[in-house]
């Protein structure tokens, strides 16, 4: 005769289950924490890179107005040609890195990092222009190629402008350079797939990093999710509760919702 589970055996299985429940959750933080700590590194990093960069040569890379007198001159648009060899573009000299067309400067925040690598401050070399493949035109971008990848993963991207505090999706009272995570924009809105302001990271990721850096407040501080509703509504499932007000990041959402903005501190 078949004998069944008695209590104590039940018992045992179930805190079994649990006990292995509870070591995937831990092992799930332990990874996305030691993400965390790795983006953070390279953030460092390339704010040291900018920082090197303007005490050698008193402009940010991607704004330099003589780069070309160093590296070569690009032959065609630099908005989207990509250079041969060192061949770049010479930025306005404004003290920003921009990337709004209405400046006529668009391709700083792509130069920028092609300069770093040309004037080796970074190891990794980039294109300086966006790819024409997609309907964003000038903006597309390929990670790893035009832009650096974060260890978020290999579609996660750094970008780095001049933001102006005004501005709808970014949630601060100050202009700052600053840098973004993103990832190829190919979720939202027609028209602009493939620009850089892509859902990029889960909730977990964006607390953790908002929690290591800053307030863990997805609204206040140096580092917030791109604007929630309205006009700009570029990562509308990041948080929930009402933005500026009561706001946190949904944690229990375990899909890409989220795209960072993070002031840059250029020492």
């Amino acid at each position: 005769m078949k004998r069944g589970f008695t209590l104590l055996e039940l018992s045992f299985v179930i805190v079994v289950i649990g006990l292995l429940v509870g070591a995937a959750v831990i092992a799930d933080n332990l990874i996305t924490n030691s993400r965390a700590v790795q983006v953070v590194r390279e953030l460092q990093q390339y704010n040291l890179a900018l920082g090197q960069f303007y005490r050698v040569h008193r402009f940010l890379p991607g704004d330099l107005p003589n780069a070309t007198a160093m590296w070569g001159t690009v032959t065609g648009d630099c908005d989207y040609v990509a250079g041969t060899g060192t061949e770049t573009c010479d930025g306005d000299g404004d003290g920003t890195v921009d990337f709004t067309g209405s400046t006529g400067w668009e391709h700083e925040s792509f130069r920028m990092w092609e300069q770093l690598y040309f004037a080796r401050f970074i190891e990794t070399e980039y294109t300086g222009a966006p790819t024409t493949s997609c309907t964003a035109g000038i903006y597309c971008i390929t990670p790893g190629e035009t832009l650096p990848r974060t260890s978020y993963g290999r579609d996660t991207i750094f970008y780095f402008s001049y933001i102006q505090g005004y501005w709808s999706w970014t949630w601060r009272n100050h202009d700052t350079h600053a840098f973004m995570i993103g990832a190829p924009n190919n979720q939202q809105t027609a028209g602009y797939e493939g620009m850089w302001h892509g859902k990029a990271l889960t909730p977990q990721q964006a607390y953790s990093m908002d929690l290591k850096l800053d307030d863990e407040d997805p609204y206040t501080g140096k580092i917030t999710n791109m604007r929630n509703t309205g006009s700009s509504a570029y990562a509308p499932n990041c948080t929930v509760g009402t933005e500026g007000v009561d706001a946190v990041y949904d944690v229990e959402t375990t899909s890409r919702e989220c795209v960072l903005v993070i002031d840059a501190k250029i020492n």
